[in-house]
């Protein structure tokens, strides 16, 4: 038979890893019953079930207008997907390529292939070819040209011969062939052919086919084909090369024909084997011999020293007895120690921690090994970011460092110094927390391992045009001094020395440790004595321990309260009939607000616990409420959270802020914002407080609830009528 194809383009191709596991299916009752031959074994180097849905592995003559992986387990021979290929009417169906670089003495290939009932014609079916190891592309672009022995080889199977359009046959191109055309018979063993070797339209067919190429200087190579598990093609006695400078290295799924009408054929469960299937023997001829055993591994690493983060390539050279290089058997990788190396099944190796790991190759019952040595990785460099690039005089920013090596990898686990470049401006703590300390700027600089990176901070003045009304550092006096906080509920609030706890206070030696449960302080900015306000603006900093934080649900600490009175805000049970402030029953029979920074009881995220006129509650009949996140639905309005998920870190102090303005009466435009480190993370705007002018703000509290173990630490309070 002649086939002819215009020549490929040569170029380099990817070698796409196969990971599809192509299992024997039970017959089907559309398929013929025969003894089919085994679809996996330990030399099994390339299949495709086509389960992946892609024609992804493989590189060569993807068309998609011929050539589509169809979803239809009706159609497949095992699975859930088939490859259709369709052939118009007077053309074939194209091809599909697959490389096995460098190559194979033999190859043994399988696949299910079923043709449509109504199929007639014949067509090209597997074909092996053979191309230098140099040159992965030397046997394509040649037909109707006759190999020399050092430039190409190929073999096909086609159904198509003088007997039938449908009968399996051989198309091989070998040195000295009688004219350069493929070749069904020729030199050494006549090709023996069976009677019946013709595929049927309809059902499943097994096609295989076996080459084995001929030892340099003899005429020892063969090729089979079997038909649904029976020998029915077969040559022996051919000399495919001079030299072994060519390999069997490529398959190519051949639909080369000049089809009558426009038809289908269905292919599936491709397999390729470097060997002839275990139990598979061929008539007239003993069985090969068995290989020969593997006598050495050695093995080779790319780089035998790496830090860590990078990786190199294990190499193992596998050899038998005589010192032949065997390429066909299976290696097994392995590390000694895989909190230092690991190895995958492909030989990379990647670094994980410093220290040394052995990397052993596994081939039959021979190992070997090689040394490598990981050294951990050098800072390259080191950027900086502040929370808030431009603070006011008393105001606080966290400061970040991000380490890295030079493949830009991150490093965590690096000691990293910080140091300000102006203290008189601003200062940094060790854990990277700066203080606005006078008007200027500074650069705001982290040191590791001798590499360095700055971030520079603005610090303004403080604005001026708010009243302070009230100052509590807790450096002297009780908590109880005449004018500073009023009511003082249960005994959980004490003034305590800085250092005796552990902590180092923001500003002076002393601050407000709050530990205990049931228990509040209030300060009233206005007494009966003196007018209530409509705006207030409360700042403290406040320093939340870890054992707190493994003790109890989120924090509430720092808030506004307001009322028509000046106690109309308190004893408002949470839950209770009466706790809503728009409850005409309620227990003060009076409208009342609070305000307060809050965290969630559940991540400690950053949140707003406020009472309001429209706020969700908690049942209706009658009406209860608790205060709430000002975030769900069922809230009008919700609030705006900038950073939804912001968590203050523990162990560190951080400044919070929050301002309220009530609204005008008729109208929904009161608000409040807080802000944490400086930096605006909550407004809660087109609030609606109050439906009369009665309702004023008239304290600041810091009520923590129920305490379940742990502390919160308070210091630098200041109360303004609005945000400086």
């Amino acid at each position: 038979m002649h086939f002819t194809r215009a020549a490929l383009v040569a170029a380099s191709a990817l070698i796409l890893a196969c990971t599809e596991h192509v299992a024997t299916a039970p017959p089907r009752d559309d398929e013929p019953s025969f003894r089919r031959h085994p679809t996996t074994t330990s030399s099994t180097i390339f299949s495709d079930g086509f389960e992946g849905g892609t024609l992804a592995a493989w590189q060569d003559g993807v068309d998609p207008a011929t050539q589509q992986v169809l979803t239809d387990a009706a159609q497949a021979h095992a699975g859930t997907h088939v490859l259709q290929l369709t052939y118009p009417a007077g053309q074939g169906a194209g091809w599909l390529t697959r490389f096995f670089l460098p190559g194979y003495d033999s190859l043994y290939v399988s696949y299910w292939l079923r043709l449509d009932p109504s199929w007639t014609g014949s067509t090209a079916l597997l074909g092996l070819r053979g191309s230098r190891t140099d040159n992965q592309w030397s046997a394509f672009g040649k037909a109707s040209s006759c190999p020399t022995g050092t430039d190409f080889f190929a073999t096909s199977v086609v159904a198509g011969t003088a007997t039938n359009p449908l009968d399996l046959a051989f198309a091989t191109y070998y040195p000295g062939m009688p004219s350069c055309t493929g070749q069904s018979a020729g030199p050494g063993t006549t090709t023996s052919y069976a009677s019946a070797r013709r595929l049927t339209p309809g059902p499943w067919h097994q096609v295989a086919v076996w080459v084995k190429l001929n030892r340099v200087g003899q005429s020892d190579g063969q090729q089979v084909i079997w038909l649904d598990g029976a020998v029915v093609g077969q040559w022996s006695g051919l000399v495919y090369r001079t030299s072994t400078i060519l390999k069997l290295n490529s398959l190519m799924l051949d639909a080369f024909a000049a089809a009558p009408q426009t038809e289908h054929a269905y292919v599936d469960d491709v397999v390729v084997l470097a060997a002839l299937p275990a139990g598979v023997t061929l008539p007239g001829t003993p069985p090969p011999p068995p290989p020969a055993p593997v006598a050495t591994v050695g093995v080779t690493l790319n780089a035998p020293s790496l830090t860590v983060g990078q990786s190199t390539q294990a190499v193992a050279t596998v050899k038998d007895a005589n010192g032949t290089v065997l390429t066909d058997r299976p290696v097994s990788w392995t590390t000694s120690n895989s909190a230092v190396a690991t190895v995958d099944a492909s030989g990379l190796v990647k670094a994980v921690s410093a220290g040394s790991a052995t990397i052993t190759a596994t081939a039959d019952s021979a190992s070997g090994s090689a040394t490598l040595t990981v050294a951990a990785a050098s800072v390259a460099m080191v950027t900086v970011a502040v929370g808030a690039s431009s603070l006011t005089v008393g105001q606080t920013t966290q400061a970040t460092a991000t380490v890295k090596d030079a493949d830009g990898n991150v490093l965590t686990d690096r000691v990293v110094t910080w140091s300000s470049s102006n203290p008189s401006a601003a200062t940094v703590s060790s854990t990277g927390l700066v203080t606005a300390a006078a008007a200027g700027s500074a650069n705001i600089i982290a040191t590791s391992e001798g590499k360095s990176g700055s971030a520079t901070l603005t610090v303004s003045a403080p604005a001026t045009g708010g009243d302070t009304l009230f100052v509590d550092h807790f450096e002297s006096g009780a908590l109880g001094d005449p004018g500073r906080w009023q009511d003082i509920v249960g005994s959980f609030a004490t003034i305590v020395t800085a250092s005796n706890e552990g902590i180092a206070a923001p500003g002076g030696t002393k601050i407000l440790k709050l530990a205990g449960s049931g228990g509040a302080i209030s300060h009233f900015v206005s007494t009966a004595a003196t007018s209530p306000y409509e705006h207030l603006f409360l700042s403290y900093k406040l320093l939340r321990t870890s054992a707190y934080e493994a003790a109890n649900k989120g924090v509430r600490a720092g808030g506004i309260r307001g009322s028509v009175t000046q106690w109309g805000s308190f004893g408002v049970g949470w839950g209770t009939s009466g706790s809503c402030p728009d409850d005409p029953n309620n227990v003060h029979q009076q409208e009342f607000m609070f305000a307060y920074v809050a965290n969630d009881q559940q991540t400690f995220a950053l949140r707003t616990y406020t009472e309001w006129l429209d706020e969700l509650k908690l049942t209706t009949s009658p009406p209860t409420c608790g205060g709430a996140f000002a975030m769900g639905t069922g809230n009008v309005p919700q609030a705006t959270y900038f950073d939804l998920n912001y968590v203050p870190s523990v162990n560190v102090w951080h400044q919070y802020e929050i301002e309220v303005q009530l609204n005008d009466v008729g109208q929904s435009n009161g608000w409040q914002r807080i802000w944490v480190d400086g930096v605006l993370k909550v407004a809660h705007l087109n609030v609606r407080y109050r439906t009369t002018n009665g309702l004023k703000l008239w304290a600041i509290t810091f009520d923590t609830g129920a305490l379940s173990g742990g502390a919160l630490y308070v210091d630098d309070v200041v109360v303004m009528t609005q945000h400086p």
